[in-house]
């Protein structure tokens, strides 16, 4: 799970445009209002969503498939 930060700073760790980079912590910050509670739930409803935009073809998820799988050496 990524920390909460800033869009530069996520940007920069993980090699994503500042447009990505906004759309993934605006997600996960309306996960965690539809999840409080549940870092579990959380972290599900974000992989769905994920996966469902890259299904979709949406250059976002895209962009953060390829980011993720570089930061765990894939």
């Amino acid at each position: 799970m990524i920390s909460e930060s800033s869009v530069p700073e996520l940007a920069r760790q993980y090699g994503l445009s500042p447009l990505t980079a906004q759309y993934v912590l605006d997600l996960r910050a309306r996960l965690k209002e539809e999840h409080p509670a549940d870092a579990d739930a959380r972290e599900r409803a974000f992989s769905d969503a994920v996966r469902t935009a890259w299904e979709r073809g949406e250059p976002w998820a895209r962009e953060w498939m390829t980011a993720a799988a570089k930061q765990s050496g894939a």
